[in-house]
């Protein structure tokens, strides 16, 4: 799920599908490596600010 707010945008996506993708969820990235996911039991969560972590702004 994506959900886009005034500064940043909250991604989650489910363990499960990232591992039936072959994507450990411990090896997740953006382009910027310091910006880590928050992982659960269940899920991987961003939250990527639009000035950070690589994020490119088109208007």
């Amino acid at each position: 799920a994506l959900l886009c707010l005034p500064d940043y945008m909250h991604v989650v996506v489910s363990r499960y599908y990232l591992q039936s993708q072959g994507y450990s969820a411990w090896n997740l990235t953006l382009n910027d490596p310091s910006c880590r996911p928050n992982i659960t039991s269940e899920y991987v969560t961003f939250d990527i600010p639009y000035t950070r972590c690589g994020t490119v702004r088109e208007v």
